[in-house]
């Protein structure tokens, strides 16, 4: 119904780009039900890299942001919560070349 996944991680990572977003799926850990992953599209690198240190300075943890290839390039700005909930932010980059 959604057609061939727009990216594909390890053996279970499936993700689509619909409407501007994506839709990720993962294969659950055994035992883990909690597996979710919320994401943040920010609008520039600056507005990730802050709202990654935002995220950082109030307790959850992460590695800095990089420029990454997810399906598009991304700035890529990973962390996670106290509770252990993952929190996606990133923004899409533009071609190389453009901007």
């Amino acid at each position: 119904m959604l057609g061939p996944p727009s990216y594909v991680e390890g053996s279970g990572t499936r993700s689509w780009i619909l409407n501007g977003t994506w839709l990720t799926l993962l294969r659950g850990t055994h035992g883990n039900p909690a597996n979710v992953e919320v994401p943040f599209v920010m609008a520039t690198p600056d507005e990730a890299d802050r709202l990654h240190r935002a995220f950082i300075d109030a307790g959850g943890t992460g590695p800095d942001p990089i420029d990454t290839l997810m399906g598009v390039p991304v700035r890529y700005c990973p962390a996670k919560d106290p509770f252990g909930v993952d929190l996606l932010v990133y923004c899409p980059l533009p071609p190389e070349g453009e901007g």
